[in-house]
Formats: C-alpha cells, structure tokens, sequence
C-alpha cells in the first residue's frame, strides 16, 4: 500500500480470503511512503477480544522492516495509541488465535515530510507537511485537526461567493437589458415624432397624439 493516505483494517482478512472466521490469523500489511516521507498512524477503531492477553491477540507497528529489532509498538490492551514512524516503510501485525477472530482494527496512515513545507502541502503545526488534497476531506490526518479545522466555513464562503457572482451578473445583464430597451423606445418614439410632424402634425400618432 502506498500514497498520501490510506486505510489498513482488519476485515481485509475476510474480504480477500486469507483466512476462514475459524482460523487463527497472521497478517502483514506492508505502507510504503513516497520519495523522502514518513509515515503517521492513527487508529480509527481498535478492539481486543482478549484485552492484555497478547499472546492470542495483538496488533503490531514496525518501522523501517517486519525484524523483531524494528518493533515501534504493540497493542493488545483496551487502548491503541498513534504512532509516529521515523522511515517511509511501515508494517502492519496482526496476530489473533481461533478464539481471539472477533479482534479486529482500522487505522489511517497518512504520508508526510518534515517543514520547511512545499508549495503543495499544508503545514499541520505539528511538524508535518502534508499533501494539499488531504485537507477538509472528513478525515483527520494531522496529529491535531488543523487539515478539518473552519472546513465548514470554507465550504459556505466558497458558496456564498458563488451565489453573489451569480446574482451579480444576472443584476447586471438585467440592468443592461433594461437600458437597452428604454433606449430603443425613445429612439422609436423620436422617429415616430418627426414622421408626425413631417406629415403636417394632423391627427393622432401611432401613440396617441403627440406632443
């Protein structure tokens, strides 16, 4: 898996046949980072079916390859901490026996590079520079929620400032409109006038009689 950001979960297991609902489960999930980026971890839902027994079921975080020596965390209690990861490789344990299967997890890994930030990220205020795209998409991929921070009021802004273009030109091509026409009334009328008087000013114009 790879990219600015992605989901790892625990029902991958099921969906892609690795094992039955039976069976005790192995897995690895391998996150490479793009070019000169590290990884961040954060658990969207993390539940133990036999919390603090960590020899039957476990989720845990390596940095750098899947070697015991690159172990970052291990998680087998009621809480599941982010992890910060030093390398753009992560990998991604879980160790659940027959009787631990309804352990399960989701976490969201989001790639990021250290500050000064590029012009196509966003700077989380935590020392990351994150992709452009990953900002108000419903998901928190800073540390702290500076990417979905006043996204609401972003969003109404951006409407109401289309709304107010759009009426703008509709008042204005309105207005033009409205000129256009009183012009060419008077322009008919004046015409009208000298026709009139031309003909000796007898009578009634097509308006009535014209003064």
């Amino acid at each position: 898996m790879g990219g600015s950001e992605g989901i790892v979960e625990s029902v991958q297991i099921g969906k892609e046949g690795k094992a039955s609902d039976s069976e005790a489960v192995d897995c690895k999930w391998y996150i490479q980072a793009p070019p000169r980026s590290k990884i961040y971890l954060r658990f969207l839902d993390y539940e133990m079916q036999n919390s603090n027994e960590c020899k039957r079921n476990f989720v845990a975080v390596y940095d750098g390859s899947s070697s015991v020596e690159d172990l970052k965390a291990k998680f087998c209690s009621t809480v599941a901490n982010d992890v910060m990861l030093r390398t753009g490789l992560g990998v991604i344990r879980m160790w659940a026996d027959e009787g631990s299967r309804n352990s399960r997890f989701q976490m969201l890994f989001t790639s990021f590079k250290e500050p000064p930030c590029e012009a196509n990220t966003f700077f989380c205020h935590s020392n990351m520079c994150i992709n452009n795209t990953l900002v108000c998409n419903g998901l928190q991929n800073c540390v702290y929620p500076w990417d979905e921070n006043h996204c609401k009021g972003k969003t109404k802004a951006s409407l109401w400032d289309q709304l107010t273009n759009t009426s703008g030109t509709i008042i204005g091509v309105t207005s033009c409109i409205v000129i256009l026409l009183i012009i060419i009334s008077d322009a008919i009328y004046a015409w009208w006038r000298r026709v009139w008087w031309e003909g000796g000013g007898g009578g009634e114009g097509p308006f009535g009689t014209i003064p």
